[in-house]
């Protein structure tokens, strides 16, 4: 059976800010969001891989873990996808 799609485009978006600074509260400054509101969205994405962490995280350091590894280079050319779909559009 499919397992169907459930991510929004953002959650990538988010997974993709933190996967560059490893760094909760500069990913959200890059974004333009409050923290909280950016780990809920990767939480989320997680719950949408079945539970699976993307980092392993703790108050000191953020590191992608060995599926979120795998993972980053999928979602940087869906999000690459995604923006030349929207200027096509406009």
């Amino acid at each position: 059976m499919e397992t169907k799609l459930t991510a929004k485009l953002r959650q990538y978006e988010v997974f993709a800010a933190i996967a560059d600074t490893l760094h909760f509260g500069q990913a959200a400054a890059q974004l333009g969001v409050a923290q909280p509101a950016l780990t809920q969205q990767l939480k989320l994405l997680e719950a949408g891989f079945g539970g699976e962490l993307l980092f392993d995280r703790n108050r000191r350091r953020v590191v992608l873990t060995d599926f979120g590894r795998t993972v980053l280079p999928e979602i940087r050319a869906l999000l690459q996808q995604a923006s030349r779909v929207e200027t096509i559009a406009n």
